[in-house]
């Protein structure tokens, strides 16, 4: 066997498993161009064989073409086996190469799971972990509880609806972001959840948590009733029209609280704080009136102003005969006294020996000493300065009025642009 035969041989090894190449060895010299050479396996194999005579070169490269076409190798000797479809060397080897071209390789493991991967593949576990694709079997956009916190399902902000309780988003307690709708959040306020998340509005109701943001032990215009904030007492904790305080001082309620503020009104009870039997400025209605001025009231319904008989010692009976008072009330004796009204029955307008202070004698006002100028109203282009004074005793009875409490004088007049030509459009 000559180094071609050879070298044609262990190409047929390689590509057909040694399949009988040596059928196809040739028998004669290609050296001399014979056309012998043809193989024994197969006798359509004797129809392409040529006279490669004079060709040698040429049938090379014919049988290189002839190795392409057919996905077999040839031997190069001339001898036309590039173009065989007969024999047993050719065809193995033939068959061999698109074999291997029609099935692509096995990709290789990297441990991440892609999108072209299937779901329980060597790298598909069911767990979206960091460098799996978001598109990739493991990964369905929503958290589960083996998940890593660093995958494309979990964000670790946000526990939505389609997110496991548990994972790495929802950490049971309702947040800010949370779904209303998450395994975080299920309505009721805990202790635990976010003073603005979907579950605590600031209205505490029968569901929510003693301590949690929306119950802070006072009764709000939005709590609930049933709610731990309210029970039923107003006090100073609570707000107006809650459900606890209905602007009505009960017995129950605590002094101080938005019911009872110290004011006996229509609808307080009477042993509530508010109502102490005194009928006061504003109680008008209330259980403490009741058209008799006691002493010890105030200027409530029941005290008119007016000093009446059996009145003494009440607000309306305060030592000054005044007009409406009668004149055998307490505080009108017949004298004209100082404090007593003009129009009351002891004051007639005559000024009589005794009655120097009275409103039957005439008093010129008295007013105070200038306080010192305030200071100016402006730092240039022209303030004002003021000064007060007080009166100290009013005019009465026809004496001299009082004068001018308060004066103005101009200060600061010089021009801002003085001060500061660049901010008038000059220039320094």
């Amino acid at each position: 066997m000559n180094l071609r035969a050879i070298t044609v041989a262990c190409i047929c090894m390689a590509m057909a498993g040694a399949v009988a190449c040596d059928e196809g060895t040739p028998s004669g010299d290609p050296a001399a161009g014979e056309g012998s050479a043809a193989p024994t396996g197969d006798p359509g194999e004797a129809q392409n064989a040529g006279d490669a005579s004079d060709e040698g070169d040429a049938s090379d490269k014919a049988g290189e073409r002839g190795d392409t076409q057919s996905n077999a190798p040839g031997d190069g000797d001339g001898d036309g086996d590039s173009t065989m479809t007969g024999g047993a060397a050719g065809s193995g080897g033939g068959d061999m190469m698109q074999s291997s071209m029609d099935d692509p390789p096995a990709m290789p493991s990297d441990g991440l799971c892609g999108r072209d991967e299937d779901q329980g593949s060597e790298d598909c576990d069911g767990v979206c972990d960091v460098g799996d694709s978001a598109s990739s079997p493991d990964c369905d956009d929503s958290c589960g509880v083996g998940d890593s916190p660093d995958g494309h399902d979990c964000d670790q902000h946000v526990c939505g609806w389609r997110d496991e309780a548990g994972s790495a988003d929802c950490d049971g307690i309702c947040g800010d972001r949370d779904s209303s709708d998450g395994p975080d959040c299920d309505g009721f306020c805990a202790v635990v959840d976010g003073p603005i998340g979907p579950d605590c509005d600031r209205m505490c109701a029968p569901e929510d948590d003693v301590d949690s943001v929306d119950c802070d032990g006072g009764c709000g215009r939005g709590d609930s009733g049933d709610g731990s904030d309210c029970d039923g007492i107003c006090d100073n904790g609570d707000e107006h029209s809650s459900a606890d305080c209905d602007s009505s001082c009960a017995e129950t309620d605590i002094p101080g609280g938005p019911d009872c503020e110290g004011l006996c009104e229509p609808g307080d009870h009477a042993a509530g704080s508010d109502c102490d039997t005194v009928c006061d400025y504003g109680e008008v209605g209330s259980v403490d009136c009741n058209a008799l001025c006691d002493v010890g009231e105030g200027a409530g319904y029941d005290c008119t102003g007016t000093c009446e008989l059996g009145e003494e010692g009440s607000v309306d009976c305060n030592g000054s005969c005044e007009e409406g008072d009668t004149d055998n009330g307490a505080d009108c004796n017949g004298i004209c006294n100082a404090g007593d009204e003009l129009a009351g029955p002891d004051c007639n307008s005559i000024c009589e020996e005794g009655e120097e202070d009275s409103l039957d004698c005439p008093v010129d006002c008295v007013v105070s000493d200038w306080s010192a100028w305030s200071e100016c109203d402006a730092e240039c282009d022209g303030g004002t300065q003021t000064r007060t004074r007080t009166i100290v005793v009013p005019a009465a009875n026809g004496g001299a009025a009082c004068p001018a409490l308060e004066e103005f004088q101009a200060c600061n007049t010089h021009s801002c642009c003085s001060d500061d030509p660049y901010s008038c459009g000059g220039y320094y």
